[in-house]
């Protein structure tokens, strides 16, 4: 006959009880507070990385015309065309031999944007890989300044040469490259208007 083995010392029964509410509505507002906290961190996370593509792409550019205007004692001349299309695809051509791709005239941060609308509007998102090749990417991130005389002392030295097409950095402003290639913030068009709103009153 089989024996059952004795116990040594006395049996406990564990009882396992679950959260109360106030315990578990405790959890939860820790738990929102964590996300928010991680989703603010991760947004300017996002931000700086965006911004600190940008400078490099701008700053890249502006090393190509540097090297352009060195070579040809000149700055590149746009030709008259009224398609904004048709002046990017001639300025990647031109300035191709001096180092820039075509990837170098996009912005991650004029990418978010463009996914932004395209999800508004019901589109499919667009890789990296996938700008300046469909008709709503080819206008730039970037365009260099227009200079009719690159001689003309003022235009060379005090304006920007290379601009940000669109205002993608919200209250950071729009990034210019300023002759001798240092890249600063422009406040964007609603902010000037905001500016004049408040000088008014």
């Amino acid at each position: 006959m089989r024996l059952s083995p004795q116990l040594t010392g006395p049996q406990r029964r564990h009882f396992h009880r679950g959260l109360t509410m106030p315990e578990l509505l405790t959890v939860m507002a820790i738990l929102a507070i964590l996300a928010v906290v991680s989703f603010q961190a991760y947004s300017k996370f996002k931000a700086k990385a965006e911004m600190a593509d940008a400078v490099t792409k701008m700053k890249g550019m502006y090393a190509a015309l540097a090297s352009y205007v060195n070579t040809k004692h000149d700055w590149p001349h746009e030709p008259e065309t009224s398609s904004h299309e048709d002046l990017w695809e001639w300025w990647m051509k031109e300035m191709e031999p001096w180092g820039l791709s075509q990837a170098d005239w996009f912005s991650s941060a004029h990418l978010r944007e463009v996914n932004r609308m395209r999800k508004e509007a019901g589109g499919p998102p667009v890789e990296m890989s996938g700008v300046g090749k469909e008709e709503d990417l080819k206008i730039p991130s970037f365009f260099p300044a227009n200079f009719e005389d690159y001689d003309d002392a003022y235009q060379s030295r005090y304006q920007p040469w290379v601009t940000e097409s669109g205002e993608f950095h919200g209250d950071a402003g729009i990034l210019v490259v300023m002759p001798g290639g240092m890249v600063q913030s422009m406040p964007t068009m609603g902010q000037m208007n905001s500016a004049r709103g408040s000088t008014k009153k």
